[in-house]
């Protein structure tokens, strides 16, 4: 039975019913599980597994429990969701499981929001992640992520997360409203910081996956700009 209105209300209320609704929403593609996690052990345990078996570097594991902290304590809740696969696994078909905060129901006042957020956007990372990005004619993937800088991975993964929230709203009854605008908005700051950013390539590779994406951009913000 598909997640409704009622259930979503009566999640937000009740912390206990949370797991059951999301249970109730159907599995993004690429996704394993959908977990309920407000006090971050969850995701604590996945990183350590990944850790410990050597694909999660010290200091990178340093970072991301720092993150887990901020959100599980409320001091940052910005990350309604979280979901995360090492970049030695990225296009080997793994899927990955989407980790939902306590935030998550304080950032998403309703049912539409919350499966814009996690079904279309956090989605889109999961398959992502499990099939890696084709950049026009080349695979991105565990065989060349190593190429590209930490802070191109980031933008090129969350653009394509906003432009699939943008692509989708019309299912979600959510164009031309205060989220859709503000997810317009972010995903053009993230076209913007892209273009800067291509301007100091950490390599050959790099600079070509920055510029298809930027490309790839520009075509999708003529596409859509007239619901911006």
């Amino acid at each position: 039975m598909a997640a409704g209105s009622e259930d979503f209300a009566r999640a937000s209320r009740n912390p206990g019913f949370v797991q059951e609704f999301l249970q109730e929403i159907a599995l993004p593609e690429g996704a394993s599980r959908i977990i309920y996690d407000p006090d971050g052990k969850e995701i604590l345990a996945y990183f350590s597994e990944y850790h410990e078996k050597g694909l999660l570097h010290e200091s990178e594991f340093a970072s991301l429990k720092k993150d887990v902290e901020k959100t599980s304590n409320l001091k940052d809740t910005s990350l309604s969701f979280q979901t995360y696969l090492p970049r030695q696994l990225l296009g080997t078909g793994t899927c990955s499981p989407i980790f939902v905060s306590r935030s998550a129901f304080l950032n998403n006042s309703t049912l539409p929001f919350f499966e814009s957020a996690l079904v279309d956007h956090e989605g889109q990372h999961t398959k992502d992640a499990r099939d890696g990005i084709m950049l026009e004619g080349e695979l991105l993937d565990h065989s060349n992520i190593d190429s590209i800088g930490r802070r191109t991975e980031e933008y090129i993964f969350e653009v394509r997360g906003y432009m699939a929230q943008i692509s989708k709203a019309k299912l979600h009854g959510l164009q031309n409203t205060p989220y859709y605008h503000l997810r317009w908005n972010t995903f053009m700051n993230l076209y913007q910081s892209l273009q800067f950013l291509a301007d100091f390539p950490v390599s050959r590779f790099d600079a070509y996956a920055m510029q298809v994406t930027i490309n790839y951009c520009a075509m999708f913000r003529i596409r859509n700009a007239v619901w911006a």
